[in-house]
Formats: structure tokens, C-alpha cells, sequence
């Protein structure tokens, strides 16, 4: 019998904004001070990871910016990343304001975002047709 750990389960009526603030506030702070971080999404097709990651799909481009990542007062259906990437840009814009002109400052940001799907890894940000990744499983 095997048994698993997990951290939260949330339940139907959660927000998009009740799992940033739950997941992904907190790595944005880890970011900041150096560390790398990893979001996993699991289930099985259907169950939300997608919308969960990047929020409802349609929806207009501009609903994906505003000045507070914590808040759904521009669109509730964001989801994490778009969430992330505004924390992110946030808080590097604070920083830079701070330092002034008095530092010579600079950020680099790396972002990976892949999809596994029957042990084969695909590069979701890849523009090429040779997106695809074999991955190999050791056991």
C-alpha cells in the first residue's frame, strides 16, 4: 500500500485568488530572495490544472494585468501564473524604484513551463514544432 503526502486540497468553492494567496504568495517571496520555485500541477485530464495555472483561457488579454496580484477586483478567473508574473513585476519595479539612480541594477528572470503527458515533456513556451521532449523514467 503506498500513502501519500500533500499539503492542501481545496475544495470547489475556492477562488483563484484563495489559491495564489494560499500556493503562491509565499514563493514569490522565495523568488525574490534567490530561490528557485516549482508549482506542480497533477490530476488527471479535466480536473482544472490548466485553469488553475493560467485561468479562463478566452478571456481578454487585459484581464491578465493589474496592481495587485492578491485581489479579483480586475478578473477573478486569473490563475496563478498571470498572478505570479504581476507579484513578480511588482515587486522588481519597488526594488528598482528604491535603489534609484544611486544603483546599477538589474534583474534576470528565467521561467520554464512544461507539460507532461505519458512520460513525454512538452515545452509549453517553445515557438519550434520540436516542442516535444522524450523523457526518461528510471524507477
Amino acid at each position: 500500500e503506498k500513502k501519500y503526502q500533500f499539503t492542501k486540497v481545496f475544495t470547489p468553492s475556492a477562488t483563484q485568488s484563495d489559491i495564489y494567496l494560499t500556493i503562491a504568495k509565499d514563493l514569490v517571496r522565495s523568488l525574490l530572495q534567490g530561490f528557485n520555485t516549482t508549482i506542480f500541477a497533477y490530476g488527471q485530464t479535466n480536473s482544472g490544472k490548466t485553469y488553475t495555472m493560467f485561468g479562463k483561457t478566452n478571456a481578454n488579454p487585459d484581464v491578465y494585468t493589474t496592481s495587485d496580484p492578491n485581489q479579483d477586483d480586475v478578473d477573478a478567473e486569473r490563475g496563478l501564473i498571470p498572478r505570479i508574473c504581476d507579484a513578480l513585476i511588482s515587486k522588481l519595479n519597488e526594488f528598482e524604484q528604491k535603489a534609484g539612480e544611486s544603483e546599477d541594477m538589474g534583474f534576470e528572470v528565467e521561467c520554464t513551463f512544461v507539460q507532461v503527458y505519458n512520460n513525454e515533456i512538452y515545452d509549453l513556451l517553445s515557438d519550434h514544432d520540436d516542442n516535444l521532449v522524450k523523457l526518461s523514467c528510471t524507477q
